[in-house]
């Protein structure tokens, strides 16, 4: 019995345990224009305008991990598994994957922004530093950050950087500009929202609104001067949910059902064991029965002189 109660402890996880893996959905920006792209069904990636209306939609032949524009927002590239397919933005004809150009840091850079541990001091989390690279002198260290996000490059040769701020037991999120060229770090915003938004988080800070698409397919546009919703795009509609594994099923039914299995698991263990059992005792019985006969075959009375 004991042993069955832990077979069933392995088989049967509570299901609080089981978190199915549903990142957030990959969106991008196009500053020359102010529209965004963003998922919109497992497959189809739409292309929006400020306001929320959708203008045209890429389908790819699978589920979408990445979203990339190309550096003058002409083209955009869209990665699943198995493919890497182009589209150009204002009619959605497909491309070669060598025109997509992207956007990097500059080779004539002078100062690199990064995170920073210090892990000396014991401060917990990240640190926004920017380093003097001929050098290797720290300029500037922006202390109240937990969390650093990679840059993000433009064609004209800026970075946005991604940072969560930690002030006062408050968690805020927010942007910085920095330019590698003279080392500046410029704040764009801080707004109250947490680490879940700010890394997913497409800009643009000129009309001053950010987007972030979540698992169920909804899209948040979000005010970058209040860090409110400005309006939803809900798509969640195409949302397809990861199918749930039998023993989470099981343990979300009543007590009575639960029990009613395991006696049925015990009982179908029981019932194997018994017949287990009964063949090996009649092929040993059969054993020792044909042994017995071939001994007494095999011997013989002597003669009697």
């Amino acid at each position: 019995m004991r042993s069955l109660l832990l077979l069933t402890a392995f088989m049967v996880p509570v299901a609080h345990a089981y978190k199915p893996f549903m990142p957030h959905r990959p969106t991008v920006v196009l500053r020359t224009t102010g529209q965004f792209i963003t998922e919109s069904a497992e497959n189809i990636a739409t292309l929006y305008d400020i306001n929320g209306n959708p203008i045209r939609s890429f389908v790819v032949p699978e589920r979408i991990n990445r979203l990339e524009v190309s550096a003058d927002d002409s083209i955009i590239r869209i990665k699943t598994v198995d493919h890497d397919m182009c589209f150009r933005v204002r009619s959605g004809e497909p491309v070669a994957d060598g025109q997509f150009v992207t956007a990097v840091e500059p080779d004539n850079a002078r100062f690199v922004a990064g995170e920073f541990e210090d892990v000396k001091n014991h401060r917990p989390g990240r640190q926004l530093e920017v380093v003097e690279i001929s050098t290797k002198r720290r300029v500037r260290l922006v202390e109240d950050v937990g969390r650093v996000y990679p840059p993000l490059w433009s064609s004209t040769g800026l970075a946005d950087i991604r940072v969560v701020f930690y002030a006062d037991g408050r968690e805020e999120g927010g942007a910085f500009r920095f330019d590698p060229s003279t080392g500046e770090l410029r704040e764009l915003f801080r707004i109250p929202v947490g680490y879940q938004v700010i890394e997913k988080l497409a800009f643009d800070t000129e009309l001053g609104y950010g987007v972030v698409t979540w698992p169920n397919l909804r899209t948040s546009v979000i005010d970058l001067r209040t860090g409110k919703e400005k309006f939803e795009i809900d798509n969640s509609a195409n949302f397809i949910y990861p199918s749930t594994p039998w023993y989470v099923i099981l343990d979300q039914q009543p007590r009575w059902v639960l029990m009613a299995v395991l006696a049925f698991v015990a009982f179908i263990f029981g019932l194997c064991g018994f017949f287990l059992v009964r063949f090996s005792r009649r092929r040993y019985r059969r054993i020792m029965a044909g042994s017995n006969r071939q001994e007494s075959t095999d011997y013989k009375e002597p003669r009697k002189g």
